[in-house]
């Protein structure tokens, strides 16, 4: 069931609403500045809503619900059509379903033959673009049966992120839907709600071939080579992923993902927060897991605490001036008009940037103007807005990391981590160095002439004391490794360059390799056990608790985990 309730008048409404569009897989609508959509809404406590879960004090934001671009003055006029066009909950071919922005939820009974298969009978294939079911009589796992259940199999609406789907079954004798079901948990790729759970009609973009026009197009051959591997169906094993804390981690810094917040508007009845988003670091960060896996709200009565959900680090915390009812509490991503900053070097006369809404509704004894919704708050040193680089210059460069998806930051995300294919290390006791030189793909070199890209600034160096961070400079800045040294390091004495080599003397064909020097610290000199051994995002984040428990600096960017970005490579034959 539904938190909102619309009015009887729509007219009352409209005033304050702001007139929205939608932005297919954007996340967000652009609004105008300094208006707040009023809701008249119902309230007895609910357990849990399409939003979050309520536990009688506090409401935890988890999922943002599909419905939410949609104002009052929308829904007394369109309410019925956009309700068939973007269905919350439904029923097609005897298959359940619910939505959020971020998941599609399947629910298919196994009755009559079907309710005799045990769970190693059932076997669940999914690709970025299609999921098949199969039943197998043999009873061994993973073993795919001669038919498959029309009814639950077949290319989806949209594309999705197999590594964070998954599927169960479920039995239940109890409950108003007694018997054995199948429940499929599916990530949606882009942050937009479906239409429809089907890919209906032809043209499914999946089955394109391309032909090579120009210099610039890669023959299909070589296209195939640079898709993602969820593209091809594989076999995913029952249950919820396991270790989702670590697999969900982004290893992003707040201060770099956040530019900003604004308290300040508000009705008699609601007050709403706006933290203002870094489009390239949240690019990165949707790259690594889904945009609704990103953030997560607890609010209470007097308080909110907004922090990254799987990374556990604070993007705010504070004390309400008043009071207000946590269960009616809503969210959403918006496209906004930014108030600048008075020290900003922003040109652009109308910048707007993508910010995470929190609407609050006060309590009836404290319906009065707050002016602002904090009486006091906590919040990171964010670094502030910044424009982007031209449009043509980011497609340029998204191309020669990932010709196959250039708009697509998971697709990136995964080529980022495949252009290093094989890490060699030394030492020079001599000169107290440590130098670690990474072979890169060997197409590599093709892209950056096809697409006319500089290699020297494709790439970006991070360095600090203890790590080591390459990352891909292409729409955003995509991590394409990361790794932690044997010992202690000058990082302002860093050097690196690119050159090519071969992989034998008996090739022919070279690829391109990137080498970093580092200088020892004086306490460090010693040989090194390892010199360099690659990390995950979530052994980045274990570091930044740490350093927070052993020093709490007020910006983890300039604090325990302080790196200096070293200058564009130099380019040796």
């Amino acid at each position: 069931s539904s938190v909102w309730a619309t009015s009887g008048s729509g007219q009352d409404d409209m005033a304050d609403a702001t007139q929205s569009t939608e932005q297919e897989g954007g996340g967000g609508a652009e609004e105008t500045e300094g208006q707040v959509v009023e809701y008249d809404q119902w309230a007895e406590p609910l357990a849990s809503n399409s939003l979050g879960m309520f536990d009688g004090t506090k409401f935890y934001l988890r999922s943002f619900a599909v419905w939410y671009r949609w104002k009052p003055w929308q829904f007394q006029q369109s309410y019925n059509i956009f309700s068939a066009d973007k269905p919350e909950t439904g029923r097609v071919n005897n298959v359940y379903f619910e939505q959020t922005m971020g998941r599609m939820t399947l629910w298919f009974e196994l009755s009559d033959r079907l309710a005799e298969l045990s769970q190693d009978e059932i076997t669940v294939d999914m690709s970025s673009w299609e999921i098949v079911v199969s039943p197998s009589r043999e009873g061994k796992p993973g073993k795919r049966g001669a038919k498959k259940l029309p009814e639950i199999s077949g290319e989806l609406y949209k594309d999705i992120r197999r590594k964070y789907s998954w599927w169960q079954i479920f039995e239940d004798g109890e409950s108003e839907f007694p018997g054995r079901w199948l429940f499929i948990s599916l990530a949606k790729l882009q942050h937009t709600p479906w239409k429809r759970v089907w890919f209906e009609g032809f043209g499914n973009m999946h089955h394109k071939s391309v032909f090579g026009w120009t210099p610039q197009t890669l023959p299909y051959q070589q296209l195939r080579l640079f898709k993602s591997e969820e593209e091809n169906l594989a076999e995913v094993p029952m249950g919820e992923p396991q270790d989702a804390d670590k697999s969900m981690s982004t290893g992003v810094l707040p201060e770099k993902l956040c530019t900003g917040m604004d308290d300040d508007e508000e009705t008699m009845k609601q007050i709403a927060i706006l933290i203002h988003l870094d489009e390239e670091t949240l690019e990165l960060a949707t790259g690594i897991v889904p945009l609704e896996e990103i953030f997560a709200a607890d609010i209470e009565a007097n308080r909110m605490d907004v922090y990254l959900r799987y990374d556990g680090l604070g993007i705010l915390s504070g004390q309400f001036v008043g009071r207000v009812v946590p269960e009616l509490s809503a969210w959403e991503i918006v496209n906004v008009r930014r108030k600048l900053p008075k020290d900003s070097n922003i040109k652009c006369p109308a910048f707007y940037n993508q910010a995470l809404r929190i609407t609050l509704t006060k309590a009836p004894d404290h319906q009065v103007l707050w002016e602002h919704a904090f009486s006091d708050s906590q919040m990171p040193q964010c670094e502030p807005p910044r424009e982007r680089e031209s449009w043509a210059d980011r497609v340029q460069r998204a191309l020669v990391l990932s010709p196959a998806a250039p708009m697509c930051a998971a697709t990136k995300t995964e080529r980022a981590r495949k252009l290093v294919k094989k890490i060699d290390t030394w030492q020079d006791p001599v000169t107290n160095k440590a130098f670690i030189l990474m072979h890169l793909e060997a197409q590599l070199g093709e892209m950056f002439w096809r697409y006319r890209v500089e290699p020297t600034g494709f790439f970006s160096l991070k360095v600090g004391e203890s790590m080591v961070e390459v990352r891909a400079i292409a729409d955003a800045e995509f991590r394409v490794c990361l790794g932690k040294l044997g010992g202690k390091c000058v990082p302002d004495n860093t050097s690196w360059e690119m050159a090519s080599e071969k992989d034998s003397p008996d090739e022919e064909k070279e690829h391109p390799t990137l080498k970093i020097g580092l200088t020892k610290a004086p306490e460090s000199k010693d040989t090194w056990e390892e010199v360099f051994t690659r990390m995950e995002a979530w052994e980045l984040t274990e570091k930044m608790h740490q350093s927070l428990a052993d020093d709490p600096p007020k910006s983890l960017a300039n604090g325990a985990l302080k790196v200096v970005e070293v200058n564009e490579p130099t380019e040796t034959e």
